[in-house]
């Protein structure tokens, strides 16, 4: 982390193929899973960028990775507020569109807005998406499972 290895990362998904966007993808949840790691992917705009850009991938493996990456930095209350400044929203409104196939990345989808529900820039950023409209489809889903019952 000393060695910038967060901006050198982003900067090589600008130009990476699918294989190696993947591995970024891995490394940034990687990091996402330590405090130091979450506050520096959250420091600059090129890194969250780089998150949401992965978010949007062709390759499904990757864009769940980066959903769930997004929703590690929304359950850390030290870097939650900067990242919903930085629209990470979207992630979870990606996240949220995959409850068929992924149900992990559902999971910690609804975790995610969930321990935001008290922060009202995130509630207006949400009520600006789909989120509304997929949190009601996921009601009406019978498939469900009791702790995603519980979140929704």
């Amino acid at each position: 982390l000393k060695q910038e290895i967060v901006g050198s990362v982003a900067s090589l998904i600008r130009s990476a193929d699918s294989k190696i966007e993947n591995v970024c993808a891995q490394l940034y949840n990687q990091l996402s899973r330590f405090s130091v790691g979450r506050s520096k992917l959250c420091e600059r705009n090129s890194s969250v960028q780089a998150i949401l850009t992965m978010t949007k991938s062709d390759n499904e493996d990757t864009k769940m990775i980066a959903v769930r990456t997004c929703c590690n930095l929304f359950l850390d209350p030290g870097v939650r507020k900067s990242f919903i400044k930085w629209n990470g929203i979207l992630a979870i409104e990606n996240g949220l569109g995959k409850r068929q196939k992924d149900k992990e990345t559902l999971n910690s989808s609804l975790k995610a807005l969930y321990v935001c529900c008290d922060d009202n820039d995130f509630l207006l950023r949400c009520s600006q998406t789909s989120i509304p409209r997929q949190l009601f489809k996921i009601l009406i889903d019978t498939s469900l499972s009791e702790l995603e019952y519980l979140f929704v």
